[in-house]
């Protein structure tokens, strides 16, 4: 089993959970129903990413930002669930 040293700090960018629900929301066409909370014990009001290592390490340079891959995702897993 191996590990990836993937690193907090913002290098990558910052990333605030309201903005990926929005992106979920657009590609799904629809609003999503919320209930919001207080900031609990162990929540982060935003993340960053480093992948310096993994690129250095395994030549692998993610390409796909995070609203395409919520897209693809979300339209992957509607055909998906077409077929069930």
């Amino acid at each position: 089993m191996e590990f990836f040293k993937i690193q907090t700090r913002p290098c990558w960018g910052t990333l605030y959970q309201c903005r990926s629900l929005s992106f979920i929301e657009k590609a799904m066409g629809k609003k999503a129903i919320k209930k919001m909370y207080p900031m609990q014990q162990g929540d982060v009001p935003r993340t960053f990413a480093n992948v310096d290592e993994l690129i250095k390490d395994y030549k692998y340079s993610p390409s796909t930002n995070i609203k395409t891959g919520i897209q693809s995702f979300v339209k992957w897993f509607k055909d998906y669930k077409k077929t069930k």
